[in-house]
């Protein structure tokens, strides 16, 4: 799925397969078409060595659990993707973020366990981003792969910080794990980072229950809190995510704001719900404080999205693609995970 235009105070949005191959669908404005593919259309051809059950057109861990996809980055023509994983399951808790490489988003190649669980005395590894820090404000070096993420010991969520000087593929700690110490409260998690370039520094979203919290950094380590946004119709907010958009046709320029919520109160199910309006580089400020929902599935959580580097300029913010772990909660624990000598799952 790809969010394909921003315009005013709706968000046009293309449906394809997980992850997203940019097949577009017409939007209220345009008329449906029946006309096949160009030639040159993007194709997938199933391996003949895969698993007969394996899904053909996902990304998919060699075995056990995974859940919350990670935010893309792009790093010297490669893409790199990290999901929630655990080997233990379902046996034992605790998720690490797993690695996965693309040179097209559509034919993923899994790299092994980035960040590990339980080997600095703090926890398992939650749900957090990486970003490519170009000045290396965060003393890992210019360029280094730098990741904020949560972790949770005895039920206590902090942020932490690793960094990543081989391109995104091994990250060591920051030395003063963690970098921003829970304040008393139950949810606390899920540190979305963007480099807000008309501040000059960065920002964090973070999930604080049926709020999220803005914060911002000049170096990734010192947090400040700075305002936050409330939504109390929609459960435990997950996995937020803060980005600008611009209209091709006018030039118009919006925020979005967005988290993985519970629709139940509007007769939905769980997904990502979203709000446009503006950024000021401390608070944002939605247009309607009623939600849009990027996608009406019941199996389209934990979404994130990102922009095209490879674009020049300002078309950067013109088209940006989505990505969703397929699965629900309210029946996530009891799907199979492996296939059996007898050919079954379980």
């Amino acid at each position: 799925m790809s969010i394909s235009r921003c315009s005013g105070r709706r968000i046009t949005r293309a449906r394809g397969a997980f992850p997203s191959a940019r097949r577009e669908e017409a939007s209220e404005d345009e008329p449906a078409s029946d006309a096949a593919p160009a030639p040159d259309a993007r194709t997938f051809e199933r391996p003949a060595s895969w698993e007969q059950y394996r899904p053909s057109y996902h990304v998919t861990p060699p075995a056990h659990w995974m859940n919350d996809p990670q935010r893309p980055i792009y790093v010297d023509g490669t893409w790199h993707l990290y999901y929630l994983y655990n080997a233990d399951y379902p046996d034992g808790n605790g998720t690490e973020w797993y690695h996965a490489t693309s040179d097209d988003l559509v034919h993923w190649h899994n790299e092994g366990v980035a960040i590990e669980k339980y080997r600095n005395g703090l926890g398992d590894i939650l749900t957090g981003s990486a970003v490519v820090d170009e000045e290396g404000t965060a003393r890992f070096g210019r360029g280094a792969v730098v990741a904020l993420v949560t972790q949770q010991d005895d039920g206590v969520q902090r942020q932490s910080l690793f960094g990543s000087t081989d391109g995104g593929y091994t990250f060591q700690p920051y030395a003063g794990n963690p970098v921003m110490e829970n304040p008393g409260v139950v949810d606390w998690r899920d540190p979305k980072i963007i480099r807000d370039e008309a501040s000059g520094r960065w920002v964090m979203a973070l999930a604080e229950g049926s709020r999220l919290g803005f914060y911002t950094s000049a170096d990734l380590i010192s947090w400040t809190y700075t305002s936050d946004f409330v939504s109390d119709a929609l459960g435990l907010l997950e996995g937020p995510d803060l980005f600008e958009m611009v209209d091709p046709a006018t030039g118009r320029r919006t925020w979005i704001l967005a988290a993985s919520a519970d629709g139940r109160a509007e007769g939905r199910t769980t997904g990502l719900a979203y709000w446009t309006g503006s950024w000021d580089g401390v608070r944002f400020t939605a247009d309607d404080p009623a939600p849009q929902w990027l996608d009406d599935g019941a199996d389209f959580y934990a979404a994130v999205t990102w922009e095209d580097p490879t674009r020049p300029g300002a078309a950067r913010l013109t088209e940006r693609s989505a990505l969703g772990w397929i699965n629900n909660w309210a029946y996530a624990r009891d799907l199979p995970t492996a296939i059996g000598r007898e050919g079954r799952c379980r």
